[in-house]
C-alpha cells in the first residue's frame, strides 16, 4: 500500500485569534509509518494529533512538536512565512508524538516541566530507537517546577497598540 508523506494529511485551522491548530491523523485506512504496529500508527495517528502555536507579530509560542520531522518542518516553516523571528516551545508531556518534532526547534528555547524533562533523560534510549525512531532526541533546554506563566508579546514598534496573549505550562 502506498503511504502518504508524513505530514501531507495535515490540517491547519484556526481556533481562535493568534492561535494556530496543526492537526493531523484521524484519516480512515491510512497508515503513515509502516503496516507494522508502531506508536505513530497505532496511537497518534489514530487519534489524531494537534501541536497549537500562539502567535503575536514576530513571536510564537509553540505547544508540543508534533509526531514527525516532518510535521514539525511544517510548523515551523508556516510560521517563519507569517513572520515569526522568535520562536518558544512548550512540552505538555513526553509522550513520543508530543516531542518527535523537537530537533526541528533545537535552536530554540524547549521548555518542560522538571519531571518532563527527566522521564526524557531516563527514556531516552528507547525513544531513540522506537519504532518508528525520535533520534537524536532533542531535550528541553529550560525546566520548570509547578507552573510557568508565558506571554507572547507584540512589541510597541510592530504595533499601533501593543497586545500580548499569555499561556500558562502546567505538570502534574
Amino acid at each position: 500500500m502506498a503511504r502518504p508523506f508524513l505530514a501531507s494529511t495535515m490540517r491547519l485551522v484556526r481556533p481562535a485569534p493568534n492561535v494556530l491548530g496543526f492537526y493531523d491523523g484521524r484519516v480512515d485506512g491510512v497508515r503513515i509509518w509502516s503496516d507494522e504496529p508502531n506508536w505513530l500508527d497505532d496511537g497518534a495517528y489514530t487519534l489524531g494529533i494537534c501541536t497549537y502555536a500562539i502567535v503575536d507579530g514576530s513571536q510564537a509560542l509553540v505547544y508540543d512538536t508534533h509526531i514527525s520531522l516532518p510535521h514539525a518542518r511544517f510548523i515551523r516553516r508556516t510560521l517563519e512565512e507569517m513572520g515569526v523571528t522568535s520562536t518558544r516551545v512548550v512540552l505538555s508531556h513526553w509522550h513520543n508524538d508530543h516531542i518527535a518534532g523537537n530537533e526541528v526547534f533545537k535552536d530554540c528555547e524547549i521548555i518542560a516541566n522538571r519531571l518532563t524533562a527527566a522521564a526524557l533523560e531516563r527514556g531516552r534510549a528507547g525513544i531513540e530507537s522506537g519504532n518508528p525512531p525520535i533520534k537524536p532526541l532533542v531535550l528541553p533546554n529550560r525546566m520548570f517546577e509547578g507552573s510557568l506563566s508565558l506571554m507572547v508579546e507584540r512589541s510597541p514598534s510592530n504595533s499601533a497598540r501593543s497586545k500580548s496573549t499569555a499561556m500558562t505550562a502546567w505538570c502534574c
